[in-house]
């Protein structure tokens, strides 16, 4: 009798998890494969589902995240997508197939930084720090609840990141620049995207020398300066940790060139790792610069794999 009893619910369970698990999967599936579709009244129609003037209300229309290429996904797209779960969130069920009169499941979307996990969930941002998506109901922290993750990359990448300006008038050291990387969000251990951009000499003609300091720091470090180790060098880039920069962890040299974008996150989280910081330690910088038009690219959640901006599309269903 006890058998009789307990296995029904066992299996019920099981065949409970497989179903959302099959939800979830489906409903990824939807949003990074496909590029949505709105249908006219006259039969035709067009993958610009999101565009107001071309899909006007009353159209049917099926919402898809793509531009065409799987898992390649449209930023205008998304923003259509995260507005029509705020306004109208049970329709969104009901075009993605999760609620019908035999079933009713819930649903929450997200594009999340590759560093995020369940206990520690970062979101990707625009620049104005607000979330690219982030929508539907609240996420429970108990019962049966079935996430889904997908590895996608975003378009256009350049309203995710900030851009701040560090350089220095001819022949003027300059410190403190960009303290905390202003506008940038908190930057954390490991670092996700850093990168600077050389545009060349403020007064190029001169000969004047030029070269450029970036220090890593702790949080609430304070130092004077940000020189390289060994004093200025001409004509190079040094990023290091420490200020002046310590021999341990060692820094890293780069030749200024005009007109070039250093991208420096690998050899950021070399020397952060070298100095002993712990995942998700506060990072903090300082800059000098002599002679230099120089700005960094920063984004505190973005990561970028061969030039692509990579992210994860995140589905909970229960």
């Amino acid at each position: 009798m006890f058998i009789a009893n307990f296995l029904p619910g066992v299996f019920a369970d099981v065949r409970n998890e497989i179903g959302l698990m099959h939800e979830a999967y489906r409903v990824g599936v939807i949003l990074s494969e496909m590029e949505g579709y709105c249908r006219y009244p006259d039969g035709n129609g067009t993958t610009d589902w999101h565009d107001s003037s071309k899909c006007q209300p009353g159209y049917k229309f099926f919402p898809g995240l793509t531009k065409g290429q799987v898992d390649y996904l449209d930023l205008e797209k998304i923003s259509a997508f995260q507005n029509l779960m705020n306004d109208n969130y049970e329709f969104v069920k009901t075009l993605l197939g999760l609620k019908h009169p035999d079933r009713n499941y819930e649903l929450h979307v997200s594009l999340e930084s590759v560093y995020s996990t369940p206990q520690n969930r970062i979101l990707i941002r625009y620049a104005n720090n607000t979330p690219v998506l982030d929508a539907g109901k609240h996420i429970p922290i108990s019962g049966y609840v079935t996430k889904y993750e997908r590895f996608v990359w975003l378009d256009p990448w350049y309203r995710l990141v900030n851009v701040v300006y560090i350089g220095s008038p001819q022949n003027s050291p300059s410190d403190y620049h960009s303290r905390d990387i202003t506008g940038c969000g908190n930057l954390t251990y490991p670092v996700s995207f850093i990168a600077l951009i050389v545009e060349g000499k403020t007064a190029p003609e001169t000969g004047a020398p030029w070269w450029v300091g970036f220090c890593l720091l702790r949080e609430g470090e304070n130092p004077s300066s940000c020189q390289p180790r060994g004093g200025e060098k001409d004509g190079i880039l040094t990023v290091g940790f420490g200020s002046p920069m310590k021999s341990s962890p060692a820094p890293e040299e780069y030749p200024l060139y005009p007109r070039q974008v250093y991208i420096i996150t690998d050899d950021v989280n070399r020397i952060l790792q070298e100095a002993e910081f712990n995942h998700g330690d506060r990072v903090e910088f300082i800059s000098s610069s002599k002679n230099t038009n120089v700005s960094v690219v920063c984004s505190p959640s973005l990561k970028f794999i061969a030039g692509k901006a990579v992210a994860k599309l995140v589905i909970y269903v229960w």
